[in-house]
């Protein structure tokens, strides 16, 4: 008799589990073809464009930014990567062999953002191929970091002039 009362308790957890199972896969053939109907359309980039914008929607005048309208810094989100870092020398020698000046230099006092520990910027480029990189540099360490770099960079005036 004991037999037969364990029988009849795994058949009906057997049931339940096969009901969950059934549960799980219809949910799945209900949620599934959603994420897959995307009416999302690739468009190809290309770093001249970038200023410009589409005309997508007709020209709107825009209420004035409100104080509720600024980004808050609660807003910010942070994003880790490695970056190069070599000193001052090693980067000019190869931005200077690779074709490249310098473009852009600007100085940061150390009050100005206290938490960032780089004091200077530099952006160089290859006036004939736009070949370009854009570092920061802790000068008190003669330490300069490679935060991008690009095959293309262009000035508006001469975007304006193609």
């Amino acid at each position: 008799m004991g037999y037969e009362f364990k029988l009849k308790k795994g058949k009906t957890r057997m049931n339940i589990k096969f009901s969950y199972v059934i549960g799980i896969f219809l949910l799945l053939l209900l949620v599934l073809p959603t994420f897959a109907s995307s009416n999302a359309e690739a468009q190809p980039m290309n770093p001249s464009t970038l200023l410009e914008t589409p005309n997508v929607v007709e020209e709107q005048t825009e209420p004035e930014a409100t104080p509720e309208d600024i980004p808050q810094v609660s807003q910010w989100r942070y994003l880790n990567r490695q970056i190069l870092c070599n000193t001052i020398e090693v980067l000019k020698t190869i931005l200077t062999t690779r074709g490249q000046e310098l473009l852009v230099t600007g100085a940061k006092p150390p009050e100005y953002v206290p938490t960032d520990p780089f004091d200077a910027i530099i952006i160089t480029r290859n006036p004939e191929t736009g070949e370009y990189t854009i570092l920061i540099v802790k000068t008190d360490q003669n330490l300069a970091c490679v935060i991008a770099s690009g095959t293309s960079m262009k000035t508006v005036d001469e975007m304006q002039q193609e």
